[in-house]
């Protein structure tokens, strides 16, 4: 009974573990890494900076992949998963201004008021994204047949 329990415990921190690695990379990737891509690229987003706003994405990611994480198998897991990727596209979009970028600039004593539709770009990532979930779809699709 006691390894019973000492097994059921370690499955346990092994899936808050794997959810806590799985939603941090999650908010790294969406949260960071893709708006720094496109700060580098001369676009005045947020600069990959961290905000308030964006952190609140955190917690709820990190708790998603480790329901995920220890439901695995099941079909739970998989409807996790692809809410972990949902909310990594929501984190994107929230963290580049939801497509429209604008700032005031000062040439030659001169004022200009720029405005940039970035909405092809954020709607590129998602589509990017988007086979990635349906490759888990058919993933869990092709384990769970059972015609085959």
């Amino acid at each position: 009974m006691v390894s019973g329990i000492n097994w059921r415990l370690r499955l346990g921190l092994k899936a808050v573990i794997a959810g806590i690695l799985y939603g941090a990379a999650i908010f790294i990737i969406y949260g960071y890494f893709l708006p720094y891509i496109l700060a580098s690229s001369g676009l005045p987003v947020e600069n990959g900076n961290v905000t308030r706003r964006m952190l609140v994405f955190l917690p709820f990611l990190i708790a998603v992949e480790s329901v995920a994480s220890a439901t695995r198998g099941t079909v739970y897991a998989f409807v996790f998963r692809l809410l972990s990727k949902l909310m990594g596209i929501l984190l994107f979009i929230n963290a580049v201004g939801r497509g429209v970028l604008s700032g005031t600039y000062n040439i030659g004593g001169v004022t200009y008021e720029v405005s940039i539709d970035i909405g092809p770009i954020v709607a590129g990532v998602v589509l990017l994204s988007l086979p990635f979930m349906v490759l888990d779809v058919m993933g869990f699709v092709r384990r769970n047949d059972t015609d085959s």
